[in-house]
Order: structure tokens, then C-alpha cells, then sequence
């Protein structure tokens, strides 16, 4: 302010506008230190492309490839998130940042490693191996970094030997653990449903390149078919969409109008809903998933229900309904799945039940075998019940 004259009251002002509210297409990332001061250093600058490369390289050492793939004869410990953290801050302490923000750097890096999870999942293609198993697995644990939030716990195994297991809760934030619109939109019968004859091929085509987040094409294959699609088909796959671009705001506003178009069916409650569960807004999504069970008591609707209920650390709750539905329909893949979750996040169930999980996910794995995300949520829960030893 005093090299350039402005007020200081001013400058905060419009840098709290560029940096916090984004008017400008220039993203900065803020470090507030200990005396809080603010530093700000802008995205795809020299500095951050420094830190990025240091944070990716890093990033690799974590993934569910390196530690399945390799060989765990050596009986050494497996790379945890306290100790990715604690190399990046002794790499870029002294280096990148002055010595004094040690402490901050701390809190920020796991917002940063967020930050980079999301511009790969939305910016990279994902290069597929041979063994598409491990290309998934990859992918899921790299996306362990976006839901940050505990380090890791030591634990023995009754011979001396010690080694690290990731916490419940951090898988419990992985994306991969619960159902999103592509999901049960993949089903025959939502394709039977909702999806005429003379379409149903495009539209799985459609679905395959969200799928694999490739937006763009399956956007101009959409828009090169516009008018062939019915009304009804043209606001699903626009939702689906929207969504895969995390425009969610744009994807209610597309629900809504879907809901009015279909006022009895569930698909507008439960595209509406999931919305704004990846919005985060719980209380609303709940709202909006018992309006729709007035309409319909469609699987699908009882699955988001108890992913809400979830994240409001409701488990019980959740699981008296699914297993009432379970009950009902005994080989629905979408319920077992929802179970699996369930048990998973529950406290209770990381002592005496513990085992819990892994029956219900084999269970789904026996009715859909070809479904590989089963088999990524299998290897979550060995690598937490400790069957598979750390490389």
C-alpha cells in the first residue's frame, strides 16, 4: 500500500476480491502465517509450478499401485501421509519458503494436495495399464489426498513388527466409496426405463466417456445428437453432464426442471439430491430424498439417503433401512454397496465387527464380477484389516 499508494483498507479489499472471490480468471493460493500475516503466490507461477512438481512427485510414493504391486516380503513400512507431508516441508522449507512458515506450510499443504487431486481428475486423462484393476486402484488412492483430514495410526501385529494402516476416516472421504449418478445410470433397467431403443446406444456411449472423464467428446457427441434425444433424455444426459464438469449448480437447476417434466418418477429427486450431497449441503439433500420417497421407493433413493445420513455420522440409522431393503431384494448390488459404506465409516464396526465390510463387498463381488470398483473397496478394507503386508 505505501509503495503504490493505496489505502490499506482498499488493498485488502480487492485482494480478498482477486484471491477469495475470484473476479479475475487468476487463481492465487494464501499462506497465512503464525503472526497472521497473509502471502499469497499465484497458481501456474514459477513457484507453484516448483511446488507442484515436488508435491507430485511425492504424491506417487502414496498410490494403491506401489503398494499392492510391489513386493511385501521385506516386511518394510508402508508410506503414510505424515511422512509424505513431512518430506514435502523439508524439501520446500529453507527452499521455496522462507523457514519461519514451517508451521503454516503444514496446514496448508493438505488443501494444496486437494487442489492437485482435483485438477487430476478433472484435467489429466488417466492412462489405463494392461490391468485396468490397478490403473483403478491407482486413481482411488491418489484421490486419498482430497479427503484429508487424520494421519495415520500405528499398529502392531502381535510379533514385534510394526507398520502403518490408514485410518477409517480417511477412506470414508474417498469419492470412489459412494454412489454418484453415473453409477445408477449404468443400470439396465434405468436405460430401459428412460432411454428409447433408437438412443440407448448413444447413450451408453455417452456414459463410458463420462466414465472416463472425457467430457469434451461425450459433450459434442451429445450436442451432435441433440435432436434426435426426447425431452426427457436431453435433461439426463445434460445432468450428467453438468455433473461430470462439478457444475452441480447448473445440475440442479436441470434436476428441477427434470422433476417438474417428471413429477412421479425418482430420477429428478435423486440427480437433485446427489447434487447437493457433492455440494456438501446434507440437510437440503435429505429434503430433497424424502420428497422423492413420497413419489417413489426406488433403491437408489434409500442408497443417497444413507449416504447423507453418513456424513451426519447417522450410521445406525442408515443401516436399519438398507438392511430392511436388503431384506426385500437380497441380491441388489446398489444396497450391498451402501452397506459396505455404512459398516466401513461406522466406529463400532473397526473392533468387534470389523470383519463386517469385507463380507459384504465379497458378497457384491459374487453378483457382479466383472465390476471392478468392487474390487478397489475389497483392497481398502485389507489393506485396513491388515491381510495385505505393507511393501
Amino acid at each position: 500500500s505505501l509503495k503504490y499508494g493505496i489505502k490499506k483498507t482498499t488493498l485488502d479489499f480487492f485482494v480478498d476480491k482477486i484471491v477469495e472471490e475470484h473476479i479475475y480468471p487468476i487463481k492465487f493460493f494464501k499462506i497465512i502465517a503464525e503472526d497472521d500475516r497473509n502471502y499469497y503466490f499465484q497458481a501456474r507461477g514459477e513457484l507453484e509450478k516448483i511446488l507442484n512438481a515436488i508435491v507430485e512427485k511425492h504424491i506417487t510414493k502414496f498410490t494403491y499401485l506401489n503398494k499392492f504391486h510391489s513386493s511385501s516380503e521385506n516386511g518394510s513400512k508402508i508410506i503414510d501421509i505424515e511422512q509424505v507431508l513431512s518430506q514435502i516441508l523439508k524439501q520446500i522449507s529453507g527452499f521455496l519458503f522462507n523457514e519461519k512458515l514451517k508451521n503454516s506450510l503444514k496446514k496448508f499443504l493438505p488443501e494444496y494436495i486437494n487442489y492437485l487431486a482435483y485438477k487430476i481428475e478433472t484435467e489429466k486423462k488417466l492412462i489405463y495399464s494392461t490391468d485396468k484393476l490397478e490403473a483403478a486402484q491407482w486413481q482411488t488412492f491418489q484421490s486419498a489426498f482430497q479427503g484429508y483430514n487424520a494421519a495415520v495410526v500405528m499398529n502392531g501385529n502381535g510379533d514385534g513388527e510394526q507398520y502403518y494402516v490408514l485410518q477409517k476416516i480417511l477412506f470414508e472421504a474417498l469419492d470412489v466409496f459412494y454412489l454418484s449418478k453415473i453409477d445408477f445410470v449404468g443400470e439396465k433397467k434405468f436405460e430401459e426405463e428412460y432411454i428409447s431403443d433408437k438412443n440407448r446406444d448413444i447413450f451408453k456411449k455417452i456414459v463410458r466417456l463420462l466414465n472416463r472423464n472425457k467430457i469434451t467428446k461425450a459433450n459434442g457427441i451429445f450436442e451432435t445428437n441433440l435432436n434426435d434425444f426426447e425431452s426427457v433424455e436431453q435433461l439426463i444426459i445434460k445432468d450428467l453432464i453438468t455433473s461430470s464438469k462439478k457444475d452441480f449448480e447448473a445440475s440442479i437447476k436441470t434436476s428441477e426442471i427434470l422433476s417438474s417434466q417428471k413429477p412421479d418418477s425418482y430420477v429428478g429427486y435423486l440427480f437433485h439430491a446427489l447434487s447437493l450431497f457433492r455440494l456438501s449441503d446434507f440437510e437440503a439433500a435429505l429434503k430433497i430424498v424424502e420428497e422423492g420417497l413420497t413419489k417413489s421407493k426406488h433403491y437408489s433413493l434409500l442408497c443417497v439417503r444413507a449416504q447423507i445420513l453418513i456424513k451426519s455420522a447417522k450410521n445406525k440409522k442408515a443401516l436399519e433401512f438398507i438392511e430392511s431393503a436388503l431384506a426385500k431384494d437380497p441380491k441388489n448390488v446398489y444396497l450391498l454397496r451402501t452397506k459396505f459404506i455404512i459398516l466401513l465409516t461406522d466406529d463400532e464396526c473397526w473392533g468387534e465387527c470389523s470383519e463386517k465390510p469385507l463380507d459384504v463387498i465379497n458378497s457384491a463381488i459374487s453378483l457382479k464380477p466383472d465390476d471392478l470398483s468392487f474390487y478397489v473397496l475389497k483392497a481398502a478394507v485389507l489393506c485396513v484389516l491388515k491381510n495385505i503386508k505393507p511393501p
